[in-house]
């Protein structure tokens, strides 16, 4: 990959000064300052353990999950006021509280702060849990409670970033303590709030503390992202087909090389701040102005990273220049430091250092350091070595670490390793720093007395997520720093339309459809469960052309997942009419008899229903103009309550010794055991590796077509009717993972007995050939049950004992499920009218694989204890699936969709 073009005398010229009056006019005076932002992994469960010391809450049973709604009220409206801090004194902790205005949405996206240092600061989660790519310090607290990811009109939320203390919180990966590392609260030097506007959201005020005092606050801001971002879109619209034309061409004259170098800032500076990595909105009053720099200020800087002579000297995780208490992205996994031994040059503009100023005399002794990623690697991490360090500016060498003996000498016997970060399983690894592996080198820094031992080389590198991320809207991505040696963007714009292709339905709007566009069809989200006779709220969204619609029909249809057909053709329930701008209906109440003789007879078919919302619009003449399918809930049978069949997730009791995570969680059982692998922590977001479970707590689809809702979206609740599980075991068809679930439930008065009943689906991942197969066992017993991580129950007086015992005997189906195949049935029947007449024969097992089912022994059933419990009028179950997954797709995953209880009166 080295750049084949020769050094350009016209490298180090500065721009033309009509150029440079262009450049600052289209920025409008705030386009400055660029943060650094790339893709990173985090345990979303993080954040409940955070925000769970935050506000304790009573009578929840250890390791459950509550969500709890956000009741902080707005920010007070007061006008800027600047807080008085010693300029020598170190930054321990940064405390930033925003507030959202009541004249537009609710915030939702990423937001970064920038404070004049180089790097911004994430205020995570907003947006989602899952962490988004980023160079960018994370708070290890915030306010946000639960799951929730944004912040709503009139209200306001905090986040808490340290620079000291070993508990990470939600910032996993340490990026505050390093990158926060030599701060002194002089070096804060402005402030500017960065991200995509993707909704219309105001930023009604902030306020910021640093070390527990003010640093600045305003209430009065008011100022529209949207808005805000506007000029800058236009503006870059304008520039970016002849920009494109002159970075692809080969034979530019000296005078339009130095153009196209000052065009190329200016397009990454507007393109900067439409994708959010500059801020849209700066803070203007003089008194937040600091002192100038002590020393000689540069203007524009360039930094030639040579690669080491060790193997895989190159990386994908962030690597970023040192220059006092300032750190700036180099190299990110967007664009990744080489594996090679030359030189790579990357360029910092003159707007980046207008808002983070350097010296020269700063620059005289410089660092590199490194930080994790989030994104998986192998066991040993993914370092950078480096053969030397130069930094110029205005053609002037300021440092080079060749021309240092000590330097010299160092810096190519380290390697460069982040102090934090993920290996393949999704495990966090925190390796100890060595004289031979540290996060970060400075100049003068010398090696101890003796060689240091050899480090074993890296394996062939993990490509597990595609350097670009989906359209649209991707993350707050990175700015690219590569130049070439004549200091030309690289052809092609220099990485930038990747990332402006990302942001296409920000930047180009398409025109309205001309039909109508119905979309988000679904059952009311808060509705706790659904059942035969039931009359449920229906809900959508309509865009494009509604001129046409008069009038609206919504259906509920019947759907069985296993079926080759399976959604039945009569609709249990049916509502026309409405005016036309309806986007909500009450039906009329459910009635599954409609359907009974589409059921096959004798059967229990009934038990393994959902129910699908279908939204039609009609025109003046009842014609139909469009129509969409909703997503699926499971149907109880008429009169059921979550108090009846409510399970949790477990294990309740997990084994015994450290490291064993409490519920909610999973476990992963390798091909080749001893040793069995501990219960770990299960997240709520897909974490984008192998050897990993994870709640489903959106709408999901499945590899048959059908789009499952999910219970788990009701804040608070923490025993569900209905359950919904992704996991993503090692693709090699031998690796297993184990999820549980459980909970005391009444015996029905009014049925034969229950139904464990789940379907087996394939979520995410694209390759035709994968298959799946799992072990499914249910059990009766008067409380919780303890297993060892080899799975064998604990006895007495260690947990409950079980006392009915149905399982597989062997994985299913037979021949593993593919994705050219219906979803999988899994049932298994409680039938305690068997039980209580101690009568197995003809017991009615799963339809679909009741021939790989047996009753556990010995013994298969103990009657006496069974009786003894079932006078209490209640039965603890514990429902247990194992998932195999075969396949070449690392982001394919196999999900056990809707496990849950329902009341059984079938022959």
């Amino acid at each position: 990959m080295s750049d084949a073009y020769s050094d350009d005398p016209a490298s180090s010229a500065k721009p033309p000064s009509g150029w440079g009056k262009l450049f600052m006019g289209l920025l409008l005076g705030g386009v400055i300052g660029a943060g650094a932002l790339y893709v990173t992994k985090v345990d979303p469960l993080l954040l409940a353990k955070a925000s769970s010391s935050e506000q304790p809450l009573a009578s929840v049973p250890s390791g459950e999950e509550v969500d709890v709604p956000f009741k902080e009220e707005g920010l007070p409206r007061t006008p800027f006021e600047k807080g008085s801090l010693p300029p020598d004194e170190a930054v321990d902790s940064i405390k930033i509280t925003l507030g959202i205005g009541t004249g537009g949405t609710a915030l939702s996206e990423p937001v970064d702060v920038h404070l004049g240092l180089g790097f911004p600061l994430r205020l995570y989660p907003l947006g989602g849990v899952r962490r988004e790519p980023s160079f960018a310090a994370f708070p290890h607290k915030s306010s946000l409670e639960g799951k929730a990811d944004s912040i709503q009109p009139g209200q306001m939320a905090t986040f808490e970033f340290s620079a000291k203390g070993d508990d990470g919180g939600l910032d996993a990966l340490r990026t505050s303590q390093q990158l926060l590392a030599d701060v002194k609260c002089g070096d804060l030097q402005r402030i500017g709030f960065a991200s995509q506007g993707r909704s219309d959201w105001v930023l009604a005020g902030y306020r910021i503390e640093v070390n527990g005092k003010l640093f600045a606050a305003n209430g009065l801001v008011d100022a529209r992202a949207q808005e805000k971002l506007s000029s800058s879109r236009a503006s870059l619209m304008q520039l970016l087909p002849e920009y494109e034309a002159k970075t692809n061409a080969t034979n530019l004259t000296d005078d339009q090389k130095a153009e196209l170098k000052t065009e190329h800032a200016l397009v990454r500076a507007l393109s900067g701040r439409v994708v959010g990595a500059v801020p849209w909105f700066e803070e203007s009053y003089d008194s937040l102005n600091p002192a100038p720099p002590l020393g000689t200020k540069v203007e524009n800087l360039r930094i030639t990273l040579t690669g080491g002579k060790g193997p895989q000297q190159g990386t994908r995780n962030p690597v970023y220049l040192v220059a006092g208490a300032r750190k700036f992205l180099l190299s990110s996994e967007m664009d990744p430091l080489r594996d090679a031994n030359e030189p790579q040059l990357f360029d910092l503009a003159a707007f980046e250092l207008a808002m983070n100023p350097l010296t020269k005399e700063v620059l005289s002794a410089p660092g590199v350091g490194i930080i994790g990623s989030g994104a998986p690697t192998n066991k040993i991490p993914d370092r950078a070595q480096l053969q030397s360090v130069k930094i110029e500016t205005e053609g002037q060498v300021i440092y080079d670490s060749e021309k240092q003996p000590d330097d010299q000498k160092t810096l190519p016997a380290l390697w460069l390793t982040p102090a934090a970060y993920y290996n393949e399983a999704g495990d966090l690894m925190r390796p100890t720093s060595t004289a031979a592996e540290v996060p970060v080198w400075k100049s003068g820094m010398t090696l101890p007395e003796g060689s240091p031992a050899a480090l074993p080389p890296e394996p062939p590198p993990l490509v597990n997520i595609p350097p670009i991320p989906p359209l649209p809207p991707p993350p707050l991505l990175p700015p690219v720093r590569t130049i070439l040696p004549g200091g030309l963007p690289p052809p092609g714009g220099g990485g930038l339309f990747p990332l402006l292709n990302a942001l296409a339905q920000l930047l180009f709007p398409l025109p309205p459809p001309a039909a109508p566009l119905i979309s988000g069809v679904r059952i009311a989200p808060g509705t706790a469960i659904v059942c035969d006779g039931d009359a449920v709220t229906v809900k959508w969204n309509v865009g494009g052309n509604t001129s046409n619609i008069t009038s609206w029909r919504v259906d509920l249809f019947a759907v069985l997942p296993h079926k080759a057909a399976p959604v039945l053709i009569t609709p249990m329930a049916t509502k026309i009419g409405g005016f036309p701008g309806f986007t909500s209906v009450v039906m009329p109440p459910i009635n599954r008899a409609v359907i009974a003789g589409l059921l096959t007879a004798g059967s229990a078919e009934a038990l393994y229903l959902y129910v699908q919302p279908r939204v039609t619009a009609l025109g003046p003449f009842g014609n139909v103009l469009t129509a969409a399918n909703g997503s699926l809930l499971p149907l109880f049978p008429a009169g059921t309550t979550t108090a009846n069949v409510g399970l949790k997730r477990g294990g309740i009791l997990p084994p015994f010794g450290l490291g064993n995570a409490p519920a909610p969680s999973f476990q992963v059982t390798p091909a080749v055991t001893p040793p069995f692998l501990k219960w770990q922590g299960m997240a709520l977001a897909d974490p984008l590796a192998i050897r990993n479970a994870w709640s489903l707590t959106a709408e999901h689809g499945s590899h048959f077509g059908l789009l499952f809702a999910s219970h788990e979206n009701i804040p608070g609740a923490v025993t569900l009717p209905a359950w919904s599980t992704a996991a993503r075991p090692t693709g090699n068809g031998s690796e297993l993972i184990t999820m549980r679930f459980e909970g005391s439930v009444p015996i029905p008065a009014a049925a034969n007995g229950l139904r464990a009943v789940a379907y087996i689906a394939f979520v995410g991942g694209s390759s035709p050939a994968s298959k799946a197969q799992v072990l499914a066992r249910a059990e009766l017993s008067s409380g919780p049950i303890r297993r060892n991580t080899a799975g064998n129950v604990m006895p007495l007086p260690w947990g409950a004992q079980p006392f009915f015992t149905l399982q597989t005997t062997s994985l299913v189906p037979a021949a593993p499920l593919g994705k050219a195949q219906p979803l999988l049935l899994v049932d298994m029947p409680l039938r305690f009218d068997r039980m209580a007449a101690n009568n197995f024969v003809g017991y009615p097992l799963d339809p679909v694989n009741g021939a790989s089912y047996s009753f556990a022994g010995p013994p298969a059933f103990n009657p006496a204890a069974y009786a003894v419990q079932a006078g209490t009028g209640t039965m603890y179950v514990t429902l247990t699936y194992m998932v195999t997954l075969n396949t070449t797709d690392e982001t394919d995953a196999v999900g056990v969709l809707g496990v849950r209880l329902v009341p059984d009166n079938t022959p």
